[in-house]
């Protein structure tokens, strides 16, 4: 008798522990990094399917073709955390770009995200890192108005505490990824 409770006892904790391995590790934090980049290098198809939004203060994706890229990072954190990079530059040889011509538009964003198969949501951010340089030959053009967080539209870097305005350019969003590493496309599902 004593050695049947024993065998159920062994089976029902068997079962649970079954059970619990078959949850999906989908829906687990992961620590992996998705990219795409976008520069003049990428067909006008490509180019045609830039989202309307790119984590930044303005649509840029008319300027890959002046001689700007854009590049969006999502870094996942094993804690549940996604670090979500996204980045407008010059995409001009280093080499020939003098740091007075270098023209960045950076937006760090940290929050939570859940991933499941090849769908990762972010919610709206806990905080944002962001940094202007306008760069000599882009100063004259009035295309980049609004890039800037001071008055005089003049190079700087804010946070979300000082510029709560930067949480509307990260709304809630849901990536498309694949296991190569490579953002698809995202879309936004909420403020």
């Amino acid at each position: 008798m004593k050695k049947k409770i024993l065998a159920l006892s062994l089976t029902g904790a068997m079962l649970l522990m079954a059970t619990a391995c078959s949850t999906s590790s989908e829906t687990k934090p992961v620590d992996e990094t998705y990219k795409i980049t976008w520069d003049q290098s990428n067909t006008a198809e490509e180019l045609e399917e830039v989202p309307d939004y790119q984590f930044l203060p303005l649509d840029m994706s008319n300027m890959i073709t002046y001689g700007l890229s854009i590049s969006v990072n999502l870094d996942l954190d094993e804690d549940g955390t996604y670090t979500l990079t996204s980045e407008n530059v010059n995409s001009y040889d280093e080499e020939e770009t003098t740091p007075e011509e270098e023209y960045e538009a950076k937006l760090v964003a940290v929050g939570k995200y859940t991933k499941n198969g090849d769908k990762v949501s972010i919610e709206k951010p806990s905080n944002i890192e962001y940094s202007y340089h306008s760069g000599e030959k882009f100063k004259e053009t009035d295309a980049f108005n609004g890039m800037s967080y001071s008055e005089d539209g003049v190079d700087g870097s804010w946070t979300s505490s000082d510029e709560p305005d930067l949480l509307t350019h990260v709304p809630q969003s849901t990536f498309t990824i694949k296991d190569t590493g490579k953002i698809v496309s995202w879309e936004k599902t909420g403020n």
